[in-house]
């Protein structure tokens, strides 16, 4: 493997994962900043102590630390999530993703297709359309996801919501 492709699968792994993660994680996080007067935080890595807030923009903190994982945390209680609150934080979080992945897969193909940051552009894109992919498909996440384990994707949570009585 040459230097420069070397270069630019570490820049990938440091930049285009943590980068890719924020987004999704932002979009969640938007949901309940337009539905309610609630903080949230964002967290790039794991939801501990140790993860200390990193910066604020109003009532959004983010939270970061290397990593291929996040999640989106609000403090509040379980009847202060409106149905629509509930359905704008489990949308947004894959339908920033699917943007993310058309704007990257986008500048991959207007800037030089043998440059670097093409390569970064697309690659980062196409991890945004994976995942786009696994948070939509309605399925509880297995085991082997560590963070997620037992979890529902946003896309399971969205379905259970639409056909929920209340």
């Amino acid at each position: 493997m040459s230097l420069e492709t070397t270069f630019m699968v570490v820049l990938f792994i440091l930049v285009g994962f943590p980068l890719s993660v924020f987004i999704h994680e932002f979009g969640h996080a938007v949901g309940v900043l337009l539905t309610t007067k609630k903080d949230v935080h964002i967290f790039v890595g794991p939801r501990t102590p140790e993860n200390e807030e990193t910066i604020r923009i109003g009532r959004c903190h983010v939270h970061f630390q290397w990593s291929t994982g996040g999640s989106c945390a609000v403090v509040m209680s379980e009847d202060e999530w409106s149905k629509q609150t509930t359905l704008l934080f489990f949308l947004l979080g894959p339908i920033f993703s699917f943007v993310a992945a058309c704007f990257f897969l986008f500048m991959a193909n207007f800037v030089d297709s043998d440059s670097f940051l093409s390569v970064l552009f697309f690659w980062t894109g196409y991890l945004n359309v994976i995942m786009f992919i696994i948070a939509v498909i309605p399925i509880k996440y297995p085991a082997m996801t560590s963070q997620l384990n037992g979890a529902h994707s946003d896309g399971y949570e969205v379905i259970r919501l639409i056909f929920s009585k209340s």
